[in-house]
């Protein structure tokens, strides 16, 4: 499904900020604020942060290495300030998350 919006937007795909556009499209949000809180934190934060997925023991599973480097191609509203995300890889105080297969997400340190 995302690759039908990125083909529709015509973007360079080695971009990791191009793809935003495409991601919003796909998340279906229609609220405004809660889009870019999305796009720009929980996407892209997750991007710039990286994640480590672990099993129910602690073991790693998986992992995306931090691209702190990483920015969003998308506006933010300018009636506003929108807070960066986080670009530290150790994000300590976020939360952990318990997938549906029983594995744990949270930031990579």
């Amino acid at each position: 499904m995302l690759r039908s919006y990125a083909d529709d937007l015509e973007f360079d795909r080695d971009d990791l900020g191009a793809w935003a556009p495409a991601i919003a499209s796909m998340s279906d949000i229609a609220i405004e604020d809660a889009l870019v809180n999305y796009i720009q934190h929980d996407v892209y934060g997750a991007l710039q942060g990286g994640v480590a997925v672990l099993d129910l023991g602690g073991a790693p599973v998986a992992q995306l290495r931090p691209e702190a480097g990483v920015v969003p191609d998308f506006t933010t509203p300018s009636n506003r300030r929108s807070r960066p995300a986080p670009t530290t890889p150790d994000r300590s105080g976020a939360p952990r998350r318990t997938t549906a297969r029983g594995l744990r997400a949270r930031p990579a340190r």
